[in-house]
């Protein structure tokens, strides 16, 4: 804790000295959502919508139709993580988007009998066990 303070320490007196090239000039765009409920036995290309958000800076996420619209162009990371009945995956992605271009989850496939976990679902845990967020690094 100590050194991270210092080093904290250290790095604001740069920025407050005036680095000119440190100070950004890009709008801040970032968006943490869940998904509330199960999606159970979901068909291919069902859209999930994470109803449940708790950043969206910048507003660029929309929980009503779970779609994020780039407000400006530019390079933005994007990650989900999907829980199910004894299944886990993640994938995290970084892309060029332009002013307006639209990302979203959806179900690519789907066989037999499936469970996507929802909020707090499964163990009664206060839990996100299905999530997507984004972020911009830059913009153009």
């Amino acid at each position: 804790m100590l050194v991270l303070l210092l080093l904290l320490t250290a790095c604001d007196g740069l920025l407050l000295n005036g680095d000119a090239s440190m100070k950004s000039r890009d709008p801040s765009v970032a968006f943490f959502s869940y998904l509330t409920d199960n999606i159970v036995n979901p068909s291919a290309g069902t859209r999930m919508t994470f109803r449940g958000v708790d950043v969206n800076t910048g507003s660029a996420y929309d929980a009503t139709t779970g779609v994020f619209t780039a407000p400006v162009p530019g390079v933005y990371s994007f990650a989900f993580t999907a829980s199910g009945c004894n299944v886990q995956c993640s994938s995290i992605t970084v892309v060029h988007l332009n002013k307006g271009d639209t990302v979203w989850m959806e179900i690519p496939s789907a066989t037999g009998s499936n469970t996507v976990a929802g909020h707090g679902n499964f163990d009664g845990g206060d839990q996100y066990h299905t999530h997507f967020s984004g972020f911009l690094i830059h913009s153009d």
